[in-house]
This record gives structure tokens, sequence and C-alpha cells, in this order.
């Protein structure tokens, strides 16, 4: 199953919306994006950062919510 291609608008509202984390909250942007774009499992970040599974489960979870606020 291929996955969607955004459109025009939601691309532009992902853009602004990691560029409002890149400058407010870097290491959620950088969670989100080894997790959504490169595709990594919280298991091979969690390894990266040398955290848990969880503690990387958890961070995630709290990144894509500050993501959500911001473009709220």
């Amino acid at each position: 199953m291929q996955d969607a291609a955004l459109s025009p608008a939601d691309k532009l509202d992902l853009e602004y919306a990691m560029n409002l984390l890149t400058s407010s909250k870097p290491e959620c942007y950088d969670y989100l994006w080894k997790h959504y774009v490169f595709g990594l499992a919280y298991g091979e970040i969690a390894e990266e950062q040398n955290l848990n599974y969880d503690a990387v489960r958890m961070k995630s979870g709290a990144a894509l919510d500050a993501a959500r606020a911001l473009v709220a």
C-alpha cells in the first residue's frame, strides 16, 4: 500500500509546523522527523539516544501534541 501524497495545503501546514518546532522545541522536531519521515521505530530511536523504548514513545507523543498545538 502506497501512502497518498500530501496536498499543497497540507504540505504548507506541515512545513509551518515543523519550522515552529525547529525554533521552539528542536528535540520535538528531531523525534518526529526520525519517526515519521525517516521511518525509524521507537526502539531504533531509543537505541540511538540511549533511552528506553517507553521514554521515546512518550517523548514522541508529546512532540506530536506540541506540533498540533502550534498549528491550532
